[in-house]
């Protein structure tokens, strides 16, 4: 599960280069959770071969995102 900051409070966590990091991270077929629902994130994981699974918003919040990778 991925929940560090906001964007707005820790910046570093949620730049691309961290992200491709941690996405690179996953063995086929595993996932990471995030109930961030930036569609910058959703954008590079699917520019970078990952499948997105958008999972129902919980209260006010947008949906959140689970990032699978594939297995290839």
């Amino acid at each position: 599960f991925f929940d560090p900051f906001s964007y707005k409070v820790a910046p570093d966590f949620w730049s691309d280069d961290f992200l491709l990091k941690v996405f690179n991270l996953l063995l086929p077929n595993g996932r990471l959770t995030t109930y961030s629902g930036l569609k910058r994130v959703e954008k590079l994981a699917l520019d970078n071969k990952y499948n997105i699974i958008k999972i129902p918003a919980l209260g006010r919040k947008k949906h959140s995102l689970c990032i699978e990778a594939i297995d290839n």
